[in-house]
């Protein structure tokens, strides 16, 4: 009986070693095939899609959280593109956007030049690409007074003078950076009480109208809007003080 029983376990041990063999060869079998997936296969599996929060100012009338669906196409375009996912955030303010810079809970943005130079100071914020107006990444911008006058720019702190809106970078941002730069506007003080009249007009368009029309001394404008003029508009303008050149919206990491 023992002797049958050493040959039973015997069998056994050899059937098993045998049955091994054939699984490691299946084993080697299907990893030889999967060494022969093509090259888009292997770096789709070696290089995952990374996910980034895509920030982006989008001209909303109401607060929201949702993207528009200009925003969803172009999140789209950009996955597409780039290879990458991209989740939308929705900042309710400029200080939002700042914030989450600093702690890293968003890569990239979009947004005027204001944001963008702000996040460039507090966030370390770097210029990827601006948008292009009229073959054109900045904008210059200048300080335009009544033909008639003669006061210069220093003297504006005694004058009506007239802005877009406070969020405009044209219109009202760097102008508003220029008159503390040249000492005209003093930071932390009331401007309503540092000169004769601030006026806010809505817009670039509507502080050229009123300007043209005599309800203020000075006023921001582009100096690309002045150029436009006929000549006997620009006539009742001139140059008080150039602010410079201003980017456009862009995107920044």
């Amino acid at each position: 009986m023992l002797r049958y029983l050493t040959v039973f376990f015997v069998l056994l041990s050899f059937t098993l070693s045998c049955e091994k063999k054939e699984s490691d060869q299946k084993i080697n079998k299907v990893e030889e095939l999967t060494k022969t997936d093509s090259p888009a296969e292997m770096k789709k599996q070696e290089s995952p899609k990374e996910k980034v929060k895509l920030v982006i100012s989008l001209p909303v009338q109401k607060k929201t959280t949702a993207p528009s669906k200009s925003a969803e196409l172009f999140l789209k375009k950009l996955t597409q593109e780039t290879g990458f996912e991209f989740e939308f955030f929705q900042p309710q303010s400029g200080d939002d956007v700042i914030k989450t810079m600093k702690k890293d809970k968003v890569q990239i943005l979009f947004g005027d030049a204001w944001l963008y130079l702000a996040s460039h100071h507090l966030a370390d914020g770097t210029l990827l690409a601006a948008q292009s107006v009229g073959a054109k990444s900045t904008q210059k911008a200048a300080w335009y007074a009544q033909a008639g006058s003669s006061f210069t720019f220093k003297k504006l702190g005694k004058k009506k003078i007239l802005f877009s809106n406070p969020e405009d970078p044209i219109g009202y941002l760097f102008p508003y950076t220029s008159l503390i730069k040249e000492g005209i506007l003093k930071p932390g003080k009331d401007i309503n009480t540092q000169f004769a009249s601030v006026l806010y007009a809505g817009n670039t368009a509507s502080i050229l109208k009123d300007l043209l029309e005599g309800k203020a001394d000075a006023g921001p404008l582009l100096v690309s809007e002045y150029e436009s003029l006929d000549e006997e508009k620009k006539k009742k303008l001139r140059l008080l003080k150039p602010i410079g050149d201003i980017p456009t919206p862009c995107f920044f990491a």
